[in-house]
């Protein structure tokens, strides 16, 4: 397996006179080509450094031929933070110093945990050892401890990249983002450069026609490339990968509570960016405090004061919380405490004992981490939206057409939306929950009918009564 590796440290000397008459800045991305150059031109004043560098350059996969590694080096962790926000350039290991003048390593390190994969090799002297393991035993590292590294740069005869090889070659191994990272990043740059080529000849007002339409054309845009995204990524190569994630062995440890908060939160919530000011139906809101669900279509909202009257339709969502005393006292009416624990199979799944209606929705996120709500479809509200400022010097035509906005909406706004392949069901059970249809239940003698005609059918075949001859 190839990796790619960054080392930051401001000893690397790309600001010496042979590298600046070889046109090589201290200032941008070094390459294994300026890495090369400064190995053979340049003076190291970190003989540690330099022996990392040039092992890594040297060291060949298992055909004797290929590089190990592809090596790329910076000077300052701000450039390596620049180029991560302008570029595509990522790394599978990062080799970070720990000491620069002037800079918060602190901080920076943070940052680049933050805002990219990596593993995190912090490479430093001894006397600098515990300072940095008090900073990583800080809880705000605690979510990075699987990859962060202390190496010490001071130990003599000792290759450090067998070091960094080890720890790749057990993240490959057992980490989704490590395995997943370079085919997923490939793919996005493969499938962005295909949408543009087959796009090539659209001018703007044929994407204006033909995508951005109306006050939906946002989410609309969005859709349609998340859709080549996802034709994209669905090839062989991924499948190739998926099919090589190992089943839990015995003795694995229990799943981690967070990390499946966190993946459930992917998976049934999109997270819309502050451009987008619609509202649509599945949006989780906060009104002044009070959750609810927005239940009103779309082809309403896009029109709410022509179609709905500047009414908006919601679904009640109560916090499950040990707090919450009004909704304990509720659910528990005809239904003991105790009864209401156990296993939920979907997220329409019945709660214990409760009646059919009410669900969880899960992982909902806030800014103070996630939140659990009990939804109640019975619990419908409706509320009549104030008129927008200047209402009166809109034209009929633009009456007609506005669409209900977060702008419009006092005190509202949206945490979050519903993502399908959740949000049709969920939509769907509110609708059977309050007008679904049902029949007479049976007598007790024909429940007890129908269960032995169910157990007669499922017990030992029996042989077939001889027929009788019919007289002539």
């Amino acid at each position: 397996m190839r990796y790619s590796v960054c080392i930051i440290d401001n000893d690397i000397p790309a600001a010496g006179v042979q590298a600046q008459e070889l046109n090589i800045k201290d200032s941008e991305l070094l390459n294994t080509s300026n890495l090369q150059l400064l190995l053979q031109k340049e003076n190291w004043t970190d003989e540690v450094i330099r022996n990392l560098t040039q092992t890594l350059l040297e060291q060949k996969d298992d055909d004797g031929i290929s590089p190990k590694w592809d090596v790329y080096g910076f000077t300052n962790p701000s450039l390596y933070i620049n180029t991560i926000d302008n570029g595509f350039f990522r790394s599978d290991l990062v080799v970070f110093d720990w000491e620069y003048p002037g800079v918060d390593s602190e901080s920076v390190l943070k940052e680049i945990l933050n805002r990219t994969f990596s593993l995190v090799f912090i490479f430093s002297k001894a006397d600098k050892e515990q300072e940095i393991r008090t900073v990583l035993a800080k809880p705000e590292f605690q979510e990075f401890k699987e990859r962060l590294e202390y190496l010490d740069k001071t130990k003599a005869n000792v290759d450090q990249t067998n070091v960094l090889l080890q720890k790749a070659g057990q993240m490959y191994a057992n980490n989704f983002s490590f395995r997943f990272a370079s085919v997923l990043r490939k793919k996005a740059v493969q499938c962005t450069d295909k949408i543009l080529s087959d796009m090539g000849r659209a001018s703007l007002n044929d994407v204006k026609n033909h995508v951005v339409i109306g006050d939906g054309g946002k989410k609309d845009f969005i859709d349609f490339l998340a859709e080549r995204f996802r034709t994209s990524i669905a090839e062989k190569d991924i499948y190739d990968l998926v099919e090589q994630i190992p089943e839990p062995g015995n003795g694995a440890a229990a799943p981690d509570a967070t990390l499946a908060a966190k993946v459930w939160g992917y998976r049934l919530y999109f997270h819309h960016e502050n451009g987008d000011n619609l509202v649509r139906r599945g949006d989780i809101v906060r009104i002044e405090g009070v959750f609810r669900m927005v239940l009103s279509a779309d082809c309403d909202l896009l029109r709410i004061w022509k179609k709905n009257l500047g009414i908006i339709n919601m679904v009640a969502l109560h916090e499950l919380d040990q707090n919450n005393a009004d909704l304990k006292t509720w659910l528990t009416y005809c239904v003991k405490p105790e009864k209401i624990p156990g296993k939920i199979s979907s997220l329409l799944g019945r709660i214990g004992d409760l009646s059919d209606g009410p669900f969880v929705l899960p992982f909902v996120p806030v800014e103070q981490g996630i939140k659990n709500f009990v939804a109640m479809p019975k619990e419908l509200i409706s509320e009549r939206i104030a008129l927008p400022d200047g209402w009166n010097n809109l034209s009929h035509a633009d009456k007609n057409k506005h669409p209900m906005r977060y702008s419009n909406w006092l005190g509202a706004e949206r945490v979050c939306t519903i993502s399908e392949p959740f949000l049709t069901p969920v939509i769907q059970h509110v609708f059977n929950s309050m007008g679904g249809t049902a029949v007479p239940d049976y007598p007790e003698h024909m429940k007890e009918i129908l269960e032995k005609v169910l157990k007669d059918f499922t017990g030992p075949a029996v042989a077939a009564p001889p027929l009788i001859p019919q007289a002539v």
